[in-house]
């Protein structure tokens, strides 16, 4: 390309980007070809590249996920050892529901990058969706040691640590990460966990009021907590208390399907299963196309001796999925009651 025709593309540009990245992604990449330039300029090639990833990042955050892609294939295609090419295409891999590449392309700018904190994590976030977990406890342990006042990176080291049952590790790391920001509800929850599984319910229940602390009550993960606050005291063979902080939460929100669980097993804790039914009906009514639901309402009508009702909710749960297995098991329980 000539000296001429830089200039001419260069103004071109100017002009265009004022409009927005949008339109200069288009041409760039129909006109900026570096493999095809006999003699470029080293400071435009970097300033063009730059642009480039800008526009890819400005179709990913607009979700245009097509075109970053071609945009980025390009790039990479010229040069392939670019660390924020590759990161950004791993963001596109993540959008096209493709975490195995999408690791890859990390692990390409991580060779690049290798103090990546940040890049290291998301690696790790991949490798552990993708049931890597050796590769996951790898990343984040490296972007601990990379970044060690970044809380996030300890608690997602003893999410690992906790899948592969090491929970002495986990532990130290939770207790990393609540030295570094103990404000960190989900690693009281965590902690809640750990103490459960090694049977000590009063430290667990401890643990998860800890986190319900630290929670406002308009959070989403409020209830979350609530519903393993309840399922700790059932645990611990109190499902009066179970019930009673269940009952606090809004109508609504016990029409869930999984809060209507909890409310259920409470009641049935207590031989209670008509009540247990009416929290299945509730939340059957408030999600109608959920044939487990109904089907649960139907196993506890038939255990409050109400085959009438349990037949009703058979026939909802069975024309919603009767290859449900629980919609399976309500059948045969109502046709051995029949005997």
């Amino acid at each position: 390309m000539s000296q001429n025709n830089i200039m001419s593309l260069r103004i071109g540009l100017i002009a265009l980007t004022i409009g927005g990245t949008l339109i200069f992604a288009a041409i760039w990449f129909t006109v900026y070809q570096p493999s095809q330039t006999k003699a470029p300029d080293i400071a435009q090639t970097r300033k063009n590249l730059q642009e480039a990833r800008e526009a890819a990042l400005h179709y990913i955050t607009s979700d245009q996920i097509p075109q970053a892609k071609k945009i980025l294939e390009a790039i990479l295609k010229d040069f392939p050892s670019d660390a924020d090419a590759h990161l950004l295409m791993a963001k596109v891999m993540i959008a096209e529901s493709n975490p195995v590449s999408a690791y890859e392309h990390v692990v390409r700018a991580l060779e690049v990058v290798p103090s990546d904190a940040e890049a290291h994590f998301l690696a790790g976030r991949l490798a552990q969706e993708t049931h890597k977990l050796d590769k996951a406890k790898y990343h984040y342990t490296q972007a601990g040691m990379l970044a060690p006042n970044e809380a996030k990176y300890p608690l997602y080291l003893a999410s690992v640590l906790m899948e592969q049952t090491d929970l002495d590790a986990a532990q130290l790391q939770l207790l990393r990460t609540l030295r570094l920001d103990a404000s960190l509800a989900v690693a009281y929850s965590m902690q809640a966990e750990i103490a459960a599984r090694r049977g000590k319910l009063d430290m667990a229940i401890g643990q998860i009021n800890k986190a319900l602390e630290q929670t406002p009550d308009d959070d989403p993960k409020h209830i979350t907590y609530l519903l393993q606050k309840s399922q700790l005291l059932r645990r611990a063979n109190d499902p009066d208390s179970s019930l009673a902080i269940l009952m606090q939460l809004p109508v609504e929100a016990r029409s869930r399907v999984d809060v209507a669980e909890h409310l259920a097993d409470s009641y049935m804790m207590k031989g209670e299963p008509a009540k247990a039914a009416i929290a299945w009906t509730d939340a059957f009514s408030a999600n109608p196309q959920n044939a487990q639901a109904a089907a649960q309402a139907g196993i506890c009508f038939l255990r409050a001796d109400d085959r009438q009702r349990a037949q009703q909710y058979l026939g909802l749960a069975e024309r919603l999925d009767k290859h449900n297995p629980t919609v399976r098991a309500l059948r045969k329980a109502v046709e051995d009651s029949a005997e």
